[in-house]
């Protein structure tokens, strides 16, 4: 089954809107961004060496800055995330497909909670996490603020 969906993504300094508002901050962590509408078929997906693809929307790799950053990752099917941990909160929501989301010190599968379309993920920072596809793709919209470091 083919699911689609569309990732929207802007920044809008108020100021220019609504007087007396202030405007944007340059100590903002607000990484740059233009209205942003993608479909599926738009999306330039890139491979990673670490096995998923890629696609950047906001943020600039390798996200090291404490700046904002949106990104698609799209897993293969049966395909592991191992146990890893970020230095900032990780939020994804699932746009397709299901993986499964466990965490602590150690992998166990059966522990594992399986996410579908549509879930919403908050990782705290830290917090040692793993994941996995079965039989199908899954895709996620992943966002946060940097410092980040991949899988």
């Amino acid at each position: 089954m083919h699911t689609s969906f569309v990732i929207a993504a802007a920044t809008v300094t108020l100021s220019a809107c609504a007087p007396g508002r202030p405007a944007a901050r340059p100590d903002r962590v607000d990484s740059p961004v233009a209205l942003t509408i993608l479909d599926q078929r738009e999306v330039r997906w890139q491979q990673e060496e670490w096995g998923a693809m890629t696609a950047v929307l906001e943020g600039k790799e390798p996200f090291d800055a404490p700046k904002t950053f949106t990104f698609l990752v799209k897993f293969p099917p049966n395909f592991r995330i191992p146990l890893h941990s970020h230095l900032t909160t990780e939020r994804f929501v699932v746009a397709s497909g299901a993986v499964y989301f466990g965490h602590g010190d150690r992998e166990d599968d059966a522990a594992a909670r399986k996410v579908g379309q549509g879930a919403v993920v908050i990782v705290p920072a830290g917090l040692k996490h793993y994941g996995f596809t079965t039989d199908s793709e899954a895709i996620l919209v992943v966002h946060g603020v940097g410092p980040h470091n991949a899988p």
